[in-house]
């Protein structure tokens, strides 16, 4: 038997992002090569698996990772064809996801799954499809979309038969492809305009242009000896926003501050001895300053009475008069602090397939 060898490594680059966090590792995301016992005909199989799971019920890490073994184990095992071995997979993987929701039906409780499966051959990628998923191949001439929603149906778990869309392309250095089973609504506009890009470039876009939650994988071709290397996603760095120039008429003329109220009574109260009131504090405030060194009135002169009377102030000094006009206004109570709002994403259904989609599928 003849080994084939495969032409190119495969990068994969994941984006994870939940609520404004992203993560590093994206769940459901495998690249496996052919282990030493394989079936006939698995031997030179790169398999690629992106699995997606959502529902209204609670899912751990471990069944996550259950899903992902079996699928892997029965691809690896399953001779034959390469199309067989594809579905026999996933329609695996589907009979499971359903008779668990058959099983949590009386609880309204139910998974579904999206799927994603592909295997790499020498210089050519086959992929399989199952839900409302998008594939886009990024070449140096054009970018292809590769989906269709009416034959890849609404996902895995609904009924006992297995929507699946085959397709392929032709890789070369450099080419780049980009795997979602939950397309940001601004991604397809950014994807189709993108022309010969870098990987790092098209990371920086799709990570800037939406603050969705993001579910994805980006897919950089190499020339190599067919190695499927997952790294970890992180996130661009963000530039800071430059700092702003002050104008030298901002400098010359400085706005005057705010004033400032007093927060212990005047010089003169204390001194005096003197209860305190808001007359008393007005008329204090309304002594002119006397500059040192300058003749004026002593301490004695300028303190009021020691009586046990109420001071009765001059109600025609203008002090007194705005103080009667204008009464101090309550303290300002503090600012509430809202809560951010969360920005949630509704899924949308996908556009109608590209009409460079529908390109003729070789069975392997």
């Amino acid at each position: 038997m003849v080994n084939v060898t495969a032409k190119f490594d495969l990068n994969l680059y994941p984006f994870y992002r939940i609520k404004g966090l992203d993560r590093s590792q994206l769940p459901g995301l495998v690249a496996a090569v052919p282990p030493k016992r394989t079936a006939r005909g698995r031997e030179a199989d790169r398999l690629l698996i992106y699995l997606t799971l959502s529902g209204n019920t609670a899912f751990t890490a471990t069944e996550y990772n259950q899903f992902i073994a079996q699928m892997e184990q029965r691809f690896y095992q399953n001779p034959g064809s390469l199309t067989a071995a594809m579905r026999a997979t996933v329609e695996n993987l589907n009979q499971q996801l359903v008779e668990r929701n058959l099983r949590t039906t009386g609880k309204g409780q139910y998974i579904i799954g999206r799927l994603i499966l592909g295997v790499l051959r020498e210089a050519q990628i086959i992929l399989v499809q199952s839900g409302p998923t998008h594939v886009f191949h990024l070449s140096g001439e054009e970018t292809r979309p590769i989906h269709d929603q009416q034959i890849s149906g609404r996902g895995l778990g609904f009924s006992q038969t297995t929507p699946l869309y085959f397709s392929q392309a032709e890789l070369a250095s450099g080419d780049l492809l980009v795997l979602s089973n939950q397309l940001p609504s601004t991604w397809e506009a950014a994807l189709l305009a993108e022309r010969g890009p870098s990987a790092e470039a098209v990371r920086r876009k799709l990570t800037s242009i939406t603050a969705d939650d993001l579910n994805a994988v980006l897919i950089q071709a190499q020339p190599g000896r067919g190695n499927l290397t997952v790294l970890p996603g992180t996130l661009p760095p963000v530039e800071a926003a430059p700092a702003k120039e002050k104008r030298p008429e901002a400098e010359a003329h400085p706005a005057p501050a705010a004033p400032i109220r007093p927060t212990s009574p005047p010089v003169s109260q204390v001194d005096s001895g003197q209860p305190s009131s808001r007359f008393t504090r007005i008329m204090a405030a309304g002594q002119p300053d006397v500059p040192a060194g300058a003749a004026g009135p002593s301490a004695a002169d300028s303190a009021p009475p020691r009586s046990a009377g109420t001071v009765r102030p001059d109600r025609s000094s203008a002090a007194t008069q705005s103080a009667f006009a204008a009464p101090a206004s309550p303290a300002r109570r503090p600012n509430r602090t809202v809560p951010p709002r969360i920005r949630t994403t509704s899924l949308k259904s996908p556009a109608r397939a590209h009409p460079a989609a529908r390109r003729p599928f070789k069975e392997w």
